[in-house]
């Protein structure tokens, strides 16, 4: 291989190593820890369906988006906890939450652009272009790494109140 072909890539790419590595770890971190948050959304709509009598087809498959099992699971909740407006209300913020991680987790998934180290004064940040819904004069979306690290932080909440939310 020419070495010519790398020499473009090797003068704009970031120094590597400290805050730039953890930013472009995390963001891998970003889709194992949603791929388990997901799973773990799954395996509770199993539980409930089999502990309210489900068997078969319908016990092991769980389909369709995410905002539809976000939905299942809340009914399967709601069957057990009729009239707890309490605990209904708790559900909704949770299955919030986690819509609005979605949103974010797909921005970087689908439509992840860039990062940049932050140079002599910033922080470390990837950029994500436009979705189809942002206006296309619309700036890059930036997150930085304290807002990555962040919102690691939220999926792994969201991951353990799920299964722990109905035994409060």
């Amino acid at each position: 291989m020419d070495s010519d072909l790398l020499e473009p890539i090797a003068e704009t790419a970031p120094e590597t190593g400290g805050d730039f590595d953890e930013l472009l770890t995390c963001i891998g971190a970003l889709l194992y820890r949603w791929h388990g948050l997901e799973a773990v959304l799954v395996e509770e709509i199993r539980r409930l369906r089999k502990e309210g009598g489900d068997t078969g087809k319908n016990l092991v498959r769980v389909r369709g988006s995410l905002s539809e099992r976000l939905a299942e699971w809340g009914a399967l909740l709601g069957l057990r906890n009729r009239g707890n407006r309490q605990f209904a209300q708790t559900v909704a913020e949770l299955s919030t939450q986690i819509e609005r991680l979605r949103r974010t987790r797909d921005l970087v998934a689908r439509n992840f652009a860039g990062a940049t180290d932050g140079g002599d004064s910033g922080e470390p940040a990837l950029f994500c272009g436009d979705n189809d819904l942002s206006p296309p004069t619309s700036e890059p979306r930036r997150i930085t790494l304290t807002e990555l690290r962040d919102i690691l932080g939220q999926i792994d909440t969201c991951r353990e109140r799920i299964p722990a939310i109905e035994r409060r």
